[in-house]
């Protein structure tokens, strides 16, 4: 939550269909996940598997997309520091 939180003030001082607000939709199914899976209270178990089968190769597409704007974006403006700040492991 603390890299969304960048990219959502990014999205406030910028324009709302730029590269902060596509990340933002992006991992809009992530917290879905998370939301639905306290609302059940499912055990640490079912949250270990439902991560492995529906986030993870959400967040390896989230990797390889952040590694494709980094080359386009300022390193230093707030959202070039955003892309940089997320980091997800291989």
């Amino acid at each position: 939550s603390h890299a969304r939180r960048k990219f959502v003030e990014v999205v406030k001082i910028t324009s709302s269909n730029g590269i902060a607000s596509e990340f933002v939709e992006i991992v809009k199914p992530l917290y879905h996940l998370e939301d639905k899976m306290k609302k059940l209270q499912v055990s640490n178990k079912v949250r270990k598997k439902w991560r492995q089968k529906e986030a993870w190769p959400r967040l390896k597409k989230l990797k390889h997309w952040l590694n494709k704007q980094k080359p386009v974006v300022l390193p230093a403006s707030k959202l070039g520091k955003a892309i940089s700040y997320t980091k997800i492991s291989p």
